[in-house]
Parts: structure tokens; C-alpha cells; sequence
């Protein structure tokens, strides 16, 4: 039970490193970053999973199995809440996508496609033809 406990000590607190370093490097990565702020943000986090997983390494046999025990319930409970925001994000993300798609055909104020030309005026306002 210990070595178990002490494994997923491992995991849990390189994890929880890793999330947490991620999350912080967006005060280090510049709003101009573009496409390269992806790729910024996954070697933060694998910088911050290397150093969880050497600091777990050195902590796991220091500590007593009872602080082992609540550190794995603290760890699990922090990755599970952060996944929970992840999933919430994309789901809102989701939702505003799908209303902006909805609004727009909905209105009829899609653009016109490139290649078609000009606007004609009609008599309905609320609809755009394109020619």
C-alpha cells in the first residue's frame, strides 16, 4: 500500500506541477506570440512536469505515509478541478461558436463568398442577396 501510495504520489505531484506551471506562463509568454505561444506554454509545462517529477522523487521516501496519503487526496482533488475548468472553457467556447453560427444564418448577414461579386439591394431588410 505504501509503494502504491508513493507511485502515485509521483504522478499526482509532477501533474500538479506541470498544470500549475502551465497556468503561470501566461504572465512569461508576450499577448503577441501568435501561434508560437501554444508551443511556449507546452515545453513551460514540460519544464514544470520534470521538475515535479525530481522533486517528488527526493520528497517521496522523506516523507511519513500519513502526509504521503493527504497529499495524493490534495493532488487528485487539484488536477480534478482543473480539468473541470478545462472542460467548462471548451463548452463555453463551444456555445458562443454555435451562437455566433446561429445568429448569422439566422439574421442572414453571412458574407457574401469571394469569388460571387456584389450586393443587390431587395426588398427585404432583413436578408443580404449576393449576385
Amino acid at each position: 500500500m505504501l509503494r502504491l501510495s508513493k507511485i502515485f504520489f509521483v504522478i499526482f505531484s509532477s501533474l500538479a506541477c506541470a498544470i500549475l506551471v502551465m497556468n503561470l506562463s501566461r504572465f512569461f509568454i508576450p499577448k503577441n506570440a501568435g501561434l508560437a505561444g501554444g508551443a511556449m506554454v507546452l515545453f513551460y509545462g514540460l519544464g514544470g512536469l520534470v521538475i515535479g517529477l525530481i522533486i517528488s522523487m527526493v520528497l517521496r521516501n522523506k516523507l511519513s505515509s500519513s502526509i504521503l496519503l493527504g497529499s495524493n487526496i490534495v493532488f487528485s482533488i487539484l488536477i480534478t478541478w482543473f480539468g473541470l475548468k478545462i472542460y467548462q472553457i471548451d463548452q463555453k467556447s463551444k456555445a458562443e461558436q454555435c451562437r455566433a453560427k446561429s445568429q448569422a444564418s439566422l439574421c442572414g448577414r453571412a458574407p457574401c463568398p469571394p469569388t460571387k461579386g456584389k450586393l443587390i439591394n431587395n426588398p427585404s431588410p432583413d436578408k443580404v442577396v449576393c449576385t
